[in-house]
């Protein structure tokens, strides 16, 4: 919160994202809200549905930090506390599965439902992952034992736990924990990869994170494992819900594997709301979906367990024509502080911070960028405006009507239904952040700082100021172009 009347910058909180008036982009956050409503409005519906449990070995983290009396995990240094445990996270992930983290306590509150283990909370789960355990009480191994006799799959990473934790009654807990222990399958080597029935449950032992969760290959979800995106996967009353995003340079156009059933599947564009039916096939027992994904970009896929009569969904060729409007464009300031009245003639785009004007070297605000041109067009394709490089934020007008925010890579948007035969104007409003602003204001010794608490501190939190900043670029850097594409049938 910042009062109103409060000078600019405002009170500022040190750890926090200056997402409000105060910050140049706030102009432009609804597109962005607008993205995260229709985001939430999925991941906020159905019921999770990661694949395995990780059991959280605070025994053998605490035995690791013995000698330090006040241990915190810090979120700047629990990598470097924690590598063993963060890396069996990466693995797992990785191999394209989610998980969730789980204590002895709510170890305790599981049962089993169907061969799947069912927390407090009504959510199941594969399987239960022990990672190099070394150190578990003796009432959370009775309970993983009475689990796997339920019908429970274990998975035991590198070895079986050793004993338990603490000194009070050791040797009589103890005992009780080898005698627990020892009607576990005695397994000659975690080497290789092995599989024992127990009670109605099973017991999983191996080294290889690679080569345990082969033995659920047909839940493996490929966007992560083959081609490095990210997801959250939800479920449904009658199917599932996917979030995708690609934060690789690496851009999708095919066939993708997923970890579900499904007989249908609807994708939808968070960014504009496009929505339509995707093309699915089943691939030797595997079903998948045909996704076009650039780096950057999101999207919301929901699968049925029946078939879905709808509008299909648009699949676009690569471009067939590209037009460079890179050169000769005009630029003016509708807001900036400081003020800049000067309009520039922008022959070849850049940072407008490398313009020969001092004020746009320090400045925060808006700058609109026109440019007319003569365009042709074909009725049987469609238009897509890549506007290259944005610092940071644009919004967009085609012939003075408007076609949208763009706030991420890959600043693209399609203009078909704007573009016209002839003369054609295109209008963007470019806006960058206030950092080079306050570099400027540590330089000269203004006094911004006027939350009196922690302030504003280093990542290490040691007081520091932003006189030492380069200058962040600014505006559109481009390549802007207008790339002609068409629909494909698959």
């Amino acid at each position: 919160y910042s009062p109103e009347d409060a000078k600019w910058p405002g009170w500022k909180f040190y750890a926090s994202v200056d997402m409000s008036p105060t910050n140049t982009i706030w102009k432009d956050a609804p597109a962005f809200f607008s993205y995260i409503t229709r985001v939430q409005s999925f991941l906020q519906s159905g019921k999770p549905d990661n694949d395995f449990l990780l059991y959280l070995p605070i025994y053998d983290i605490w035995e690791e930090q013995r000698g330090n009396y006040f241990t915190t995990f810090a979120i700047h240094g629990m990598r470097e506390r924690l590598p063993e445990f963060c890396d069996a996270v990466d693995r797992i992930m990785s191999n394209g599965y989610d998980l969730d983290y789980i204590s002895d306590q709510f170890i305790m509150t599981t049962t089993i439902e169907n061969g799947l283990i069912k927390t407090e909370g009504g959510t199941t789960y594969k399987a239960l992952i022990l990672p190099a355990v070394k150190n578990v009480p003796l009432e959370t191994i009775e309970k993983i034992k009475s689990l796997t006799e339920q019908g429970a799959t274990v998975i035991f990473v590198d070895n079986y736990p050793l004993d338990v934790p603490g000194l009070a009654s050791l040797e009589e807990r103890r005992e009780q924990f080898n005698s627990v222990m020892s009607d576990f399958p005695e397994v000659p080597t975690f080497e290789n990869v092995t599989r024992n029935e127990h009670g109605k449950g099973a017991i999983v032992t191996g080294s290889s994170y690679n080569e345990i969760l082969e033995l659920w290959s047909d839940n493996q979800e490929q966007f992560v494992s083959e081609l490095g995106g990210q997801m959250v996967r939800r479920k449904h009353e009658n199917g599932h819900i996917y979030f995708m995003t690609m934060l690789r340079n690496n851009p999708i156009d095919g066939w993708v594997g997923l970890g579900v059933e499904a007989q249908s599947a609807m994708i939808f564009d968070p960014m504009n709301g496009e929505k339509g039916k995707a093309k699915l096939r089943n691939n030797d027992g595997k079903i998948e979906v045909y996704l076009q994904l650039k780096p950057g970009e999101s999207v919301i896929i929901k699968t049925f367990y029946d078939d879905i009569n709808t509008e299909e969904w648009h699949y676009y060729s690569n471009p067939t024509e590209v037009v460079n409007f890179s050169n000769d464009w005009q630029l003016y300031f509708i807001n900036s502080d400081p003020i800049v009245e000067e309009s520039f003639d922008v022959d070849t785009l850049m940072s407008w911070t490398d313009i020969d004007n001092d004020s746009l070297k320090i400045n925060r605000g808006t700058g609109l960028y026109r440019k007319t041109f003569q365009f042709s067009k074909n009725p049987e394709s469609e238009y897509v405006l890549s506007l290259g490089d944005v610092r940071e934020s644009a919004n967009v007008r085609i012939n003075g009507k408007d076609a949208g925010t763009l706030y991420a890579v890959p600043f693209e948007i399609k203009i078909g239904n704007l573009l016209q035969d002839g003369d054609n104007t295109i209008e963007i409003e470019v806006t960058n952040l206030p950092a080079n602003r306050i570099a400027d204001y540590d330089r000269r010794g203004v006094d911004w700082r006027i939350f009196h608490e922690i302030n504003f501190v280093s990542i290490t939190y040691q007081p520091t100021k932003f006189d030492i900043w380069h200058i962040m670029p600014a505006g559109l850097l481009g390549p802007v172009t207008i790339n002609e594409i068409s629909t494909i049938n698959l």
